[in-house]
């Protein structure tokens, strides 16, 4: 592995193709993937736990696990994107979406963080660029109550709600009429 990156897209990619991206895909057509994101944590945390980088690499693994199913389930998304001079690491469903309409567009922050009030620091960075402070949510690992945005926890059970309520922001948004498959 040439960087700890690296190391962790390869633990989350040998859980995926254990799976089977296939079947992992067709999970999504058919549900919105909670079995996956409720499993593909619990199985590759004590992996990424033991590279040593605390909440650093907890973001890292989500973020390597969202992009894969961002992609599985057809969820128009920009990652790693930059609006404003500010980087972002999700935008649903675009960073043209959010700079010509903020109403239009969420954004998922998914800071290196090890509890509710840094993850309340990193989503508030952001208002800056998304006025509209119910179109950013969190995603950590430990407990995301009490960071005074959406919070999706795997410790809490919520993060394998995020494509069910991506797809849910994108029919109320008209992402169905732009053509999106909101499943």
């Amino acid at each position: 592995m040439s960087t700890t990156s690296d190391a962790i897209k390869e633990i989350v990619y040998s859980h995926i193709d254990g799976m089977g991206r296939d079947s992992i895909r067709s999970e999504f057509a058919t549900s919105h993937g909670e079995s996956f994101l409720a499993g593909a944590p619990a199985a590759c945390m004590n992996r990424v736990r033991d590279l040593g980088l605390g909440a650093e690499g907890e973001a890292a693994m989500l973020t390597s696990i969202l992009h894969f199913a961002l992609s599985a389930a057809a969820v128009p998304s920009h990652r790693k994107a930059a609006a404003g001079g500010t980087e972002l690491d999700i935008v649903i469903p675009g960073t043209r979406a959010l700079l010509a309409s903020p109403e239009s567009a969420m954004i998922l922050c998914i800071p290196p963080v090890s509890d509710a009030q840094g993850a309340r620091r990193a989503a508030e960075a952001i208002l800056g660029v998304q006025r509209v402070k119910s179109n950013i949510a969190v995603a950590l690992v430990p407990s995301a109550r009490g960071a005074g945005y959406t919070g999706y926890s795997v410790q809490d059970g919520t993060f394998q709600n995020i494509i069910r309520d991506a797809r849910a922001f994108l029919a109320s948004t008209g992402g169905a009429r732009m053509g999106i498959a909101v499943g």
